[in-house]
């Protein structure tokens, strides 16, 4: 027998309200009833009023998941995956009117995050190897806000936000009185973020990474 849960109702950073559960484990989210035959579409309200008819449709999604198998199959069938809603945001900015070397750094980074996601959950252990592999503070600034970016996009697709809530900015130590021991591993530390996007941005083979 299938565990349902009782749908959460959650307001996105760009205003949208979507309604999500699990199904054994199976996260499921929609923004509106039309795959339960509901005529509720909580984002065509006004901002204040969006939460509450969300609700609605939580309550009326849960109804509908109890009487039959059908209606669950055909939910779970039609919700993306964490991991699809990321190569949708990056086809997405791919194609908009961004610099190379900016849609570069964006395939470098979603390259970078996949290389640490098992299945198709975006945990906070995925995210973290992606931030930490940069122990420089300004290869992990620039790591994190090309996942913000990533994430930004993605959430239009049904990925939970605030997925980097919990990984703050860092900010450099300012020692003057002590010399550093090693010049040169901090240079390279330095440099490593911008020289990866470098060789991608020569080399043609970049176009065959693992991009939608």
């Amino acid at each position: 027998m299938k565990t349902i849960d009782y749908p959460k109702v959650t307001r996105l950073n760009s205003g949208k309200v979507y309604v999500s559960f699990k199904i054994q484990g199976k996260r499921v989210r929609v923004f509106n009833g039309n795959k339960f035959d509901l005529d509720i579409n909580p984002n065509k309200y006004d901002f204040n009023q969006r939460i509450e008819v969300g609700n609605l449709l939580a309550a009326k999604i849960y109804e509908k998941l109890l009487i039959g198998e059908d209606l669950i199959k055909k939910a779970e069938n039609k919700v993306l995956s964490d991991i699809e809603a990321l190569n949708k945001a990056l086809k997405s900015k791919l194609e908009e009117n961004y610099s190379k070397h900016h849609k570069t750094a964006l395939s470098y980074t979603y390259r970078s995050l996949s290389r640490n996601i098992i299945g198709e959950t975006i945990t906070g252990e995925a995210i973290s190897k992606t931030l930490f592999h940069f122990k420089n503070p300004t290869s992990y600034n620039t790591m994190r806000r090309y996942l913000l970016v990533l994430f930004s996009e993605a959430e239009k697709y049904g990925l939970p936000s605030g997925l980097l809530n919990n990984f703050k900015k860092r900010k450099g130590k300012a020692n003057l009185n002590k010399p550093f021991d090693d010049i040169s591993a901090i240079l390279n530390e330095i440099k490593t973020f911008n020289y990866n996007l470098y060789l991608m941005l020569h080399n043609d083979l970049w176009l065959s990474f693992k991009t939608p």
